[in-house]
């Protein structure tokens, strides 16, 4: 099954195609079980954040570069109050980041429509400054998670 939107269409007509292609013996409503099963992870995600929290550093401590061999330079800065990354190989990828709880915030790429919304978490070493940014946008064109964006200044 092919399709060239991202959605989560095709798990259940999948799975509806091989019930007819197998002669199943019993009948599965694929559509309802996925619809399930995608509103409990969602509620079960905003359950776990803790909104009562704050950075544990100053701002001016995540922004700056950061440099990953297999993709390049990605910047975080301040545009006017916003937080933004920018993965400067691609136009595209600039992204608003909202604080989300502690070192995490969620971010959003606005000029890419089809890319949900994701979370960037920044990781401190013991001196207390921030050595990497890791990004997890959920997509199955571009895994975000191969990216390890290490602190560059």
């Amino acid at each position: 099954i092919l399709t060239n939107k991202n959605t989560g269409l095709y798990y259940p007509l999948k799975y509806k195609t091989l019930d007819v292609l197998l002669d199943a013996d019993e009948e599965t409503d694929w559509s309802a079980d996925f619809l399930e099963m995608f509103a409990t992870g969602s509620e079960e995600e905003e359950e776990e954040r803790d909104e009562n929290t704050k950075p544990t550093l100053p701002i001016e401590s995540y922004l700056g570069n950061y440099y990953c061999e297999m993709y390049g330079n990605a910047r975080v800065y301040l545009e006017g109050e916003q937080m933004m990354v920018h993965l400067e190989p691609t136009e595209i990828f600039i992204g608003n980041l909202d604080h989300w709880q502690y070192n995490s915030w969620e971010i959003e790429f606005t000029k890419v429509a089809s890319l949900p919304k994701g979370k960037v978490n920044f990781i401190i070493n013991d001196e207390g400054n921030v050595e990497e940014m890791q990004i997890d946008v959920p997509h199955p064109d571009f895994d975000f998670t191969e990216l390890e964006l290490l602190r560059v200044d």
